[in-house]
């Protein structure tokens, strides 16, 4: 990542976290257990699937509010992308650290550590 910055120059990430995606893993394994494709048909057959799920399923809201399950493509990335991949924090700032690169800021903080929460705001949360 390193080569592609100018020096001094930035890079913004959008990062899943594992504890907010447990129901895009449970529907993720769910259809690689069926073995569902990317064909249109296959998407919009999801795509009714995922109508009948109960409201209290963990991924009902996230349907409901997100444009990523508005399009069959979104729906698709969403679900069947073979290169999905969350984040802890500690995990993500290895990943920083091995690119050669540091932590700035965060943009959008979530308290995914007990020191990220308010006493956190001013400075990077480790």
């Amino acid at each position: 990542m390193q080569a592609v910055l100018e020096p001094g120059g930035a890079l913004h990430l959008m990062v899943y976290a594992p504890y907010g995606r447990a129901g895009v893993y449970l529907l993720q394994d769910y259809c690689r257990r069926l073995v569902i494709g990317h064909s249109r048909q296959e998407i919009r057959d999801l795509a009714v699937t995922l109508t009948a799920l109960p409201r209290a399923h963990p991924l009902a809201r996230l349907l409901a509010e997100s444009p990523d399950f508005q399009s069959p493509d979104g729906l698709a990335d969403a679900l069947l992308n073979p290169q999905d991949r969350a984040y802890s924090v500690p995990q993500l700032f290895d990943l920083i650290e091995g690119c050669g690169l540091r932590f700035g800021r965060w943009v959008r903080q979530a308290p995914y550590l007990p020191g990220c929460g308010l006493s956190g705001r001013h400075t990077p949360c480790r």
